[in-house]
């Protein structure tokens, strides 16, 4: 059946038939799988947006408004904008390594990862890597924090290019936390690296280190193994910081 759309239209325009809703961009009629949402791909987004224009991806399952400027991704129902956590990638396995390869890239400054450990084979310290093509960067570690403790106060902790960044002990079962900040690992510059971390394991309550790595290389990756070579049974996810 042939539509009669209206004579003029101009962007923004919607037309509804047969139950179906069809919006008006970059001089054509499209219809919407979802009314006032328009269906595309990442490579086929309208020219020539509208304000409030909210359009879905279906090569990468996102919805994005345009806010007048730019394309604004859109967060169950709530528009983010150019503020907040952006999921990159997760990597959960039991293995003596964990790693995630291929998440740094330009795109972000600054990323932050969140690890989780349910369960050690052997008493140990987890050690910290930046990787750059699936090979990690084994010197020229630098940092200091504390470590602390739930019947003592707390103790410094120092390396010197070292080859890891330490920042928790664990044990068997031990269930150990960590949030760990790198900056810049793209570009071939010293690396800034902050860990925090919580682990439940005996006396040891957690552990604060500041530093940098210190080479001037360019890093896609980082990886976590622990000192004794024990095999983690754990989870990785990375995010990428936006940028304003």
């Amino acid at each position: 059946m042939a539509i009669d759309f209206p004579n003029s239209p101009t962007a923004g325009d919607t037309f509804t038939v047969g139950g179906k809703v069809w919006a008006y961009t970059d001089g054509k009629w499209a219809i919407n799988a979802v009314a006032g949402v328009g269906v595309f791909t990442s490579s086929t987004r309208p020219t020539t947006p509208y304000e409030g224009q909210v359009i879905y991806e279906t090569d990468t399952d996102l919805s994005y408004v345009w806010g007048g400027a730019a394309w604004q991704q859109v967060s169950g129902g709530t528009a983010v904008g150019n503020s907040g956590l952006v999921y990159i990638g997760a990597y959960s396995a039991s293995a003596t390594t964990l790693f995630i390869d291929g998440c740094f890239t330009s795109t972000y400054n600054n990323y932050m990862i969140v690890f989780e450990s349910t369960n050690v084979t052997a008493t140990g310290s987890f050690m910290f890597k930046l990787r750059a093509s699936s090979t990690a960067a084994t010197n020229n570690y630098y940092y200091g924090g504390l470590q602390y403790f739930t019947n003592a106060a707390a103790a410094a902790a120092q390396g010197s290019n070292d080859s890891s960044m330490l920042f928790s002990a664990a044990t068997g079962a031990s269930y150990t936390f960590a949030s760990i900040s790198v900056s810049r690992p793209y570009i071939a510059q010293p690396t800034p690296i902050t860990i925090d971390s919580t682990s439940y394991y005996s006396n040891y309550a957690g552990g604060s280190m500041r530093g940098y790595h210190g080479l001037g290389t360019a890093y896609d990756g980082f990886q976590i193994t622990m000192n004794t070579g024990a095999t983690i049974t754990g989870i990785l996810r990375v995010y990428g910081v936006r940028q304003a």
